[in-house]
């Protein structure tokens, strides 16, 4: 929200980063100022879910806001 570049595979690779320094962690995805539309938010897990499948001990969750109009949707 704040011009900053995003992309799921940037999400992946910090993800990776992460990973690389040995952490074992739950590693949650979070959209707390509720701005990430419904592609956004299917397309980041898809893709980190994706990769951590080569990580079974690794869990994924999410922490996401959003409008009244999105909450099915997201």
């Amino acid at each position: 929200p704040y011009g900053d570049h995003y992309s799921s595979e940037l999400l992946v690779r910090f993800t990776e980063r992460l990973l690389s320094f040995g952490s074992r962690m739950t590693l949650y995805l979070a959209d707390t100022v509720g701005l990430a539309g419904p592609d956004q938010v299917y397309d980041s897990c898809k893709d980190v879910l994706q990769f951590l499948n080569q990580y079974p001990d690794i869990e994924l969750g999410v922490h996401l806001h959003a409008t009244k109009e999105e909450t099915e949707s997201k």
